[in-house]
């Protein structure tokens, strides 16, 4: 790869990188790439794979980062109300960007193959596993957010393992590598399923409820969501923690006995509900 291609493909990942961050809701897969780095990975191989030397290696993955990183960050100042303290979050990927001399130097041997080539890919393998992980837990709490982020995950780490690597024993190395690695990062948004770590605030006047000091809440399952109710100079709130989806009885009971029963839920698409049984 010539080094005009290296530039050329750094102001284009750089500019596309800003628009997604600018255009697109956070939830979106597309917008992950702003802020994660499985793309990334997928980038500076490709540079190394096409270098002649390590060394060359080294030097034009380090300047496609220098270029296309704080690019992501300049253009998006003149749209963001923190101007130039936006760079305040390049801090992180300066760090990633130094690190890319040594990381794309030793890189380039993954072209060597076999047992080696593989452990030399192996870092990268189980960093795209752990965000995996990742995105299948906010895929779990809200499909389909970051689906696609989560499906890429995978096929960047099968292309890694069949587009670098020709050799059987350096595929087969990778391939048990990046299935132990997904096995254990992948359990546990799968064993705790469709866990929510999501709280909401409902008015009790918004919803004609009537609420003292007295009133005593109680909940039939507290592993679904628990109920707490505060006082905000004289207006009660009445907040809702949701730890999975489906519905909760809430039972408001005053003082002479009285009580009320609600429904809060939460939904399989994120949403949720509060209303009078």
């Amino acid at each position: 790869m010539a080094w005009a291609e290296v530039i050329l493909f750094a102001l284009a990942a750089g500019i596309y990188t800003c628009l997604m961050a600018l255009l697109v809701p956070e939830t979106s897969s597309f917008h992950d790439i702003a802020v994660y780095m499985e793309w990334w990975i997928l980038f500076a191989l490709i540079i190394m794979m096409n270098c002649e030397t390590p060394l060359e290696s080294a030097l034009k993955t380090f300047v496609f980062f220098l270029i296309s990183q704080p690019l992501v960050y300049l253009i998006q100042v003149p749209f963001n109300s923190m101007g130039f303290g936006l760079f305040i979050h390049y801090k992180t990927w300066f760090m990633y960007t130094i690190a890319t001399l040594p990381m794309a130097y030793i890189g380039w041997y993954v072209k060597k193959g076999g047992w080696i080539g593989a452990l030399i890919l192996s870092p990268m393998l189980v960093i795209l596993m752990i965000m995996g992980g990742g995105y299948l837990c906010e895929l779990l709490k809200q499909f389909p957010n970051h689906l696609l982020s989560f499906i890429a995950c995978l096929i960047i780490a099968a292309v890694l393992i069949f587009g670098t690597l020709r050799d059987r024993t350096g595929r087969i190395t990778a391939g048990v590598i990046a299935l132990a690695a997904a096995a254990f990062f992948f359990a546990r948004p799968l064993m705790n399923g469709r866990d929510v770590n999501l709280t909401v605030a409902y008015p009790a006047e918004d919803y004609g409820l009537v609420i003292t000091e007295e009133t005593s809440v109680t909940v039939s399952q507290p592993n679904v969501s628990e109920v707490s109710v505060r006082n905000t100079d004289g207006v009660y709130i009445i907040e809702i923690r949701y730890h999975a989806a489906g519905q909760n009885l809430i039972k408001f009971i005053q003082p002479d006995g009285t009580e009320e029963a609600w429904i809060a839920e939460y939904k399989s698409d994120g949403s949720t509900s509060f209303r009078k049984l």
